[in-house]
C-alpha cells in the first residue's frame, strides 16, 4: 500500500493459473510519479507478464490522476509535407482496404507507402485492420480522447466510444463525438448491439481481461468482429530495455500479453480461431521513450519526453528485420476475432 493505493498478491498466471516467475521488480513510475515500486511476474506457460502484487479495483482511480488523456491534443501542423501524407496514406487506404480515394494518383502514390514498413504499420492501425466494407456500427471501448473515433468516423464508421475516465469524455465530447462516461458492463451497452469492437491499449490496463473479452463478445452482433491492440510482452523492446520498457508502464498495466497467451484469452472468453498478429507500429515511438525512461530511472526523476530521431527510425526498420527470423519480435499484438453467425 502507498498512499492510498492497495494492492493484492497475485502469484499465479491469470490466464492459464501457472505459477509465475518475478522477471522485473522495484520499478518506479518514471512517466507520472506514481508512488511506490512494481514487481512483474511471468508465466512459463503463455508467456503473460502480470502485476504481482496488482493495484486493486477499489483504488485504481488513484493511479490515473495526471493521466495524459485528460488534456486535449494538440492539432497537428498542417505543413505541405502532412498533407501529401495524408493523400499517400488515403491512397494506401484505398488500395488495402477498399476505403474511397480522391483519383488514380492518389491510389498511385498510396503504393509508395509499401516501401516504408513503419509509416505502413500506422496506416494498418488507422483502418483498424478491417475492410471498408465492415464498416457499420462500431463502439471503442476506451476512446480515451477520441483520436481514433475522429479517424474512423472520416472513414465512413458509425462509432461511439465509451471510457472509465471522465476527464477523458469531457475532452471527447468537446471535439464532437459520441462518447460516453461507463465501464464495458454499462446497461446502456445491450448485447448484439455492434458490428465492430475496437479496443486499443485497453486490455493491459484491465483487472480481468477474460471477463472482458466474454463482454465483448456478448456485445458484437452475429459475425461481429473484436480487433484489440496490445503491447507484445515478448517484443524485442521489451528484451532489451526490460523495466524500462515503455509498454511495462507500471503501475497502469496490469497485465501484459504474449501472443500466446492473447491467443488462449481469446479462446477462453469464447471467441473461435482468434487470430493474432504481430506489427511493428509504434516501435520508433516505443525506442526513443523507453530510452528516456532508463535515463529517468536511473537519475530518479520523471521522464522528458524526446524528440523522434533517426536512431528511432533505425530501430523500427531493425525491429522489422526481426519479425522475419522471429514474428514475435514485433512490438504490438493485434487481436481479431469474430462471434460467429448465428445458426439455424
Amino acid at each position: 500500500m502507498s498512499q492510498g493505493i492497495e494492492t493484492t498478491e497475485v502469484p499465479h498466471c491469470p490466464v492459464c493459473g501457472a505459477a509465475g516467475t518475478i522477471e522485473q521488480q522495484d520499478v518506479p513510475d518514471a512517466l507520472y510519479g506514481v508512488p511506490g515500486r512494481w514487481r512483474y511476474r511471468r508465466c512459463p506457460r503463455c508467456g503473460l507478464l502480470w502485476q504481482d502484487p496488482m493495484v486493486t479495483e477499489a483504488s485504481v482511480g488513484n493511479i490515473y490522476e495526471d493521466y495524459y488523456t485528460h488534456v486535449p491534443p494538440a492539432a497537428p501542423a498542417q505543413s505541405l509535407t502532412r498533407r501529401l501524407y495524408r493523400s499517400i496514406r488515403a491512397g494506401y487506404l484505398a488500395n488495402a482496404y477498399g476505403y474511397s480515394a480522391s483519383g488514380g494518383a492518389e491510389r498511385l502514390a498510396g503504393h509508395l507507402l509499401r516501401l516504408h514498413p513503419g509509416r505502413r504499420a500506422d496506416a494498418d492501425f488507422s483502418a483498424i485492420y478491417l475492410p471498408a466494407s465492415a464498416r457499420g456500427r462500431l463502439l471503442d471501448v476506451g476512446c480515451g480522447r477520441g483520436e481514433t473515433m475522429k479517424e474512423l468516423a472520416a472513414l465512413g464508421w458509425d462509432v461511439q466510444g465509451i471510457d472509465t475516465d471522465p476527464k477523458a469524455v469531457e475532452v471527447a465530447r468537446e471535439r464532437g463525438l459520441r462518447a460516453f462516461h461507463g465501464t464495458i458492463w454499462s446497461e446502456q451497452l445491450r448485447p448484439r448491439s455492434f458490428d465492430v469492437l475496437w479496443m486499443s491499449h485497453v486490455l493491459e490496463h484491465v483487472h480481468r481481461p477474460i471477463d472482458v473479452l466474454r463482454r465483448c463478445h456478448e456485445l458484437l452482433a452475429p459475425g461481429g468482429t473484436l480487433v484489440a491492440v496490445t503491447p507484445n510482452s515478448e517484443s524485442w523492446g521489451c528484451q532489451v530495455f526490460g523495466g524500462a520498457w515503455r509498454g511495462l508502464e507500471p503501475p497502469r498495466h496490469l497485465h501484459v500479453f504474449s501472443r500466446r497467451s492473447l491467443i488462449a484469452a481469446a479462446k477462453a472468453a469464447s471467441f473461435r480461431g482468434p487470430e493474432v498478429r504481430v506489427t511493428i507500429r509504434n516501435a520508433r515511438a516505443i525506442h526513443g521513450m523507453s530510452r528516456a525512461i532508463r535515463e529517468a530511472q536511473r537519475a530518479g526523476r520523471l521522464v522528458v519526453t524526446p524528440a523522434p530521431t533517426v536512431r528511432d527510425e533505425i530501430w523500427q526498420g531493425l525491429e522489422w528485420l526481426r519479425t522475419f527470423r522471429r514474428a514475435e519480435d514485433g512490438e504490438e499484438l493485434v487481436l481479431l476475432a469474430a462471434r460467429p453467425c448465428a445458426t439455424l
